[in-house]
């Protein structure tokens, strides 16, 4: 089979947030996906998506490598549970030369983070000063005001991607744990992760969700992650 590739002229204009982006691109992939003859008989197709191949080390043993792209979801009773699953997931990134974001719930405090993130990297201090790694509140990240603000959140992971690979970083890795939000904003948090999905299908970056036990709504955790991890009689299992 032939492949070819067509190279676009994307006109200037005002930026687009990355939902925006991907359907856009994802139109336009469908259009040139369409088959056309060749002067050599078959009908081919034009691929124009990357495809990117090489694994990630996630760090957890139950996981192993993955390729980018991946949005897991865990469960957590305890704030150690917490830890225990965010803390060598993103020990993995720094020492994969990638940029690492922790986003924490309450109680956990950012400095009770920085410290359980200093036991396990020694270098921490320098990845911190090559902005390598930062901490955000949860509430803070997902919340303005009283409402969810997913458009800035889509916004803001787009901007830490570009940032990250403008300065030669390999990829973004998050572990972010879902803020407390109202029943009735709960539909259009899982609408976001689930589009989260699609954002991710290209991009060089993984995402690890928490959500507490008991999880508001635990049906959509799992329906909008592909996988989905959980303690049971003392050992993680993968879902």
């Amino acid at each position: 089979m032939i492949v070819t590739q067509t190279r676009v002229r994307i006109p200037l204009g005002p930026p687009l947030d990355f939902f925006e982006c991907f359907a856009r691109c994802r139109a336009f992939r469908r259009r040139s996906a369409r088959p056309h003859k060749s002067a050599e008989g078959p009908a081919t197709f034009t691929v124009t998506q990357p495809i990117i191949t090489r694994v990630r080390k996630t760090g957890l043993r139950l996981l192993g490598d993955v390729p980018w792209g991946r949005h897991v979801a865990f469960f957590y009773e305890r704030e150690e549970h917490l830890v225990e699953m965010c803390v060598p997931f993103l020990k993995a990134g720094l020492e994969s030369n990638e940029v690492c974001v922790w986003v924490i719930p309450e109680p956990l405090t950012e400095r009770d983070a920085w410290a359980a993130l200093g036991d396990a990297v020694p270098a921490l201090d320098r990845f911190r000063a090559d902005r390598r790694i930062e901490t955000l509140r949860s509430q803070t990240w997902y919340v303005t005001g009283d409402t969810p603000d997913l458009q800035k959140v889509a916004r803001g992971w787009d901007a830490k991607l570009t940032d990250a690979l403008h300065r030669g970083y390999e990829g973004l890795r998050v572990a972010a744990s879902a803020p407390q939000l109202e029943e009735k904003h709960w539909a259009d948090f899982f609408d976001y992760e689930e589009r989260l999905n699609r954002y991710l299908s290209d991009k060089a970056m993984l995402v690890l969700c928490a959500y507490p036990v008991p999880a508001p709504r635990a049906a959509d955790v799992t329906r909008t992650h592909p996988s989905t991890i959980r303690k049971r009689g003392g050992e993680w299992e993968v879902h």
